[in-house]
């Protein structure tokens, strides 16, 4: 059961992320969650906590966010000629020239290739 839910951008680790957060009459205490890929945040909190209280638990919580944010993956360039790791196997991205068509990997000359559609 959620009450109201309102946002915020906070700085962590030199990164601007959104955060959610959402009052649950169900809440006893607050928790804090990082969203797949890192790039927001959802805080549940107990109905009638103040934002100064918020506050408190955010700055409580900066170094733990901050070192879960870091063990994150970082985000692949996907562009031609870069590198795209798929089960752990560094591919090089090629596109095909045409506007469509199915992505397909491939051993070329000792090195993965992907290639896929998509104009230039």
């Amino acid at each position: 059961m959620q009450k109201t839910s309102r946002g915020r951008d906070i700085a962590v680790g030199g990164r601007r992320l959104a955060l959610t957060i959402r009052e649950n009459l169900r809440a006893t205490r607050m928790t804090l969650r990082i969203e797949p890929g890192g790039k927001s945040l959802k805080m549940s909190v107990p109905t009638g906590i103040s934002d100064q209280e918020i506050d408190r638990f955010l700055h409580r919580h900066h170094g733990w966010l901050a070192a879960r944010l870091d063990t994150l993956p970082k985000a692949a360039m996907i562009a031609e000629g870069h590198f795209l790791p798929v089960r752990d196997i560094p591919h090089r991205i090629e596109r095909t020239g045409k506007l469509r068509g199915i992505s397909k990997a491939e051993m070329v000359d000792g090195e993965w290739i992907l290639t896929g559609g998509g104009a230039p």
